[in-house]
């Protein structure tokens, strides 16, 4: 006698976890403009986390998160000097992260004198200043330019441009997002007139 058995057969197929197609890149943007993060997953419908630092980032205001069937982006406009930093878009326990540097605006600062070529000292409170990475000093007949590349908190304070024995002062604050300082525009009469 022939005997028939009906079984099933269940078989699991293990959730395989979405995985992130690649890293992020780092970026370096301007002060006042936006940065475009984004990453791929390797599978859609994924809910994903995005962080600068250990801080939960939330959609809205100056931050836009958009999830299109694979690709997770974060957009931050109107930048500032504070959103440096890393982040990082989060699902489960993949992780990519980026860091973003944010450079700020230049300032330049103008002193006329009463002689062309007549050379001058730049100076931030007893600190003289030389051409390099951050200052740029040039000089064109009697105007003479300190030009201060990425501005930032730790940049303000007095400004001094020396010429022999006589100088001018500025002051340069930052208030919000503007930079306030006094006498902006200001003259240096050289002694060397006699020659």
């Amino acid at each position: 006698m022939k005997k028939k058995f009906n079984f099933m057969m269940l078989v699991h197929s293990p959730v395989v976890p979405a995985r992130f197609k690649g890293q992020m890149k780092n970026q370096q943007v301007t002060e006042g403009g936006k940065v475009l993060l984004s990453c791929e997953l390797s599978k859609p419908g994924c809910q994903v986390l995005w962080k600068k630092g250990t801080e939960s980032l939330k959609h809205g205001g100056r931050y836009q998160i958009t999830q299109r069937d694979t690709m997770c982006e974060l957009q931050i406009s109107d930048l500032v000097p504070e959103d440096s930093g890393e982040y990082s878009c989060e699902c489960g326990n993949e992780k990519t992260t980026a860091n973003v540097v944010v450079n700020g605006d230049s300032v330049t600062l103008h002193c006329e004198l009463s002689k062309p070529g007549v050379p001058v000292v730049w100076k931030k409170g007893t600190q003289a200043l030389h051409s390099g990475e951050k200052y740029l000093i040039k000089q064109d007949g009697a105007t003479v330019e300190l030009k201060i590349a990425d501005f930032r908190n730790e940049d303000a304070g007095q400004y001094t441009c020396l010429c022999g024995d006589k100088k001018t002062t500025t002051n340069i604050k930052i208030k919000g997002m503007k930079f306030i300082w006094s006498d902006f525009f200001f003259h240096v009469h050289s002694l060397l007139q006699k020659s």
